[in-house]
């Protein structure tokens, strides 16, 4: 008798997610970006600088954004786990940054909040969106998912330049500008002509500056989320 070779399973890192498994990785996504939304929405509007509160107002938008684009991938068929059921938090990594976040005080300087966001938080999503890609196969269902999932993860990676080019023209530019203004003082101190008054955009620079110079927030931020194998839902490589 004649004898086949065992037929060779594909690992599971590379198998195609089931209907069930699936939505719910979609869900805890979309509860991310649903929680972010709301508390980076409501962050805005009193943080300092003002550069800063523009950014954290449209990073916010986005997440709104991204959420809504999810929303339709989610089941609506009987039998399986609805919308209501499938959002649900990515875990106690997710909520540990979330938390971090919340927590900051309320005189927290806004690049800081900048800063955790774009260079601890953000990647870890990226990442996830881009580990959920990587799982998708010819199956239509999944090819759907895709170019939605390219479609958030493009908008995300938007978003990241955004607030990197800010935090990267707040360091660069602040040292400039200090150094400009005390060459412009005149042999005779400060009394002998009044400074130019600053642009709004200037007096913002200080702040990003200390940004860049302190990180509790973000290395907290980063901390509770490197030692979480699937942080937003999604198992990671």
């Amino acid at each position: 008798m004649r004898r086949h070779p065992p037929a060779v399973r594909r690992p599971s890192r590379d198998r195609p997610y089931g209907i069930v498994e699936s939505a719910r990785i979609t869900g805890t996504l979309r509860y991310a970006e649903l929680a972010l939304f709301e508390l980076i929405g409501s962050s805005a509007p009193g943080a300092r600088p003002a550069t800063a509160a523009v950014f954290l107002a449209g990073a916010a938008r986005s997440h709104g954004w991204r959420a809504e684009q999810l929303a339709p991938l989610l089941p609506v068929s009987n039998g399986l786990p609805g919308a209501a059921q499938c959002t649900a938090s990515p875990g106690p990594a997710f909520e540990s940054a979330l938390g971090a976040l919340a927590a900051a005080p309320e005189a927290l300087d806004g690049a800081e909040l900048v800063d955790a966001l774009v260079s601890a938080l953000y990647p870890v999503l990226a990442a996830s969106y881009e580990a959920r890609l990587a799982r998708c196969h010819s199956a239509p269902a999944d090819q759907a998912l895709a170019r939605v999932l390219r479609r958030v993860a493009a908008d995300l990676a938007a978003v990241v330049a955004d607030g990197s080019d800010l935090l990267a023209a707040g360091a660069g530019r602040g040292d400039r500008r200090r150094g400009g203004a005390d060459a412009a003082v005149p042999p005779g101190g400060p009394c002998a002509a009044p400074r130019a008054a600053m642009s709004p955009a200037q007096a913002d620079l200080p702040h990003l500056v200390a940004a860049e110079q302190n990180e509790p927030l973000r290395s907290r931020v980063r901390a509770v989320l490197a030692g979480a194998k699937a942080p937003f839902g999604v198992p990671l490589p």
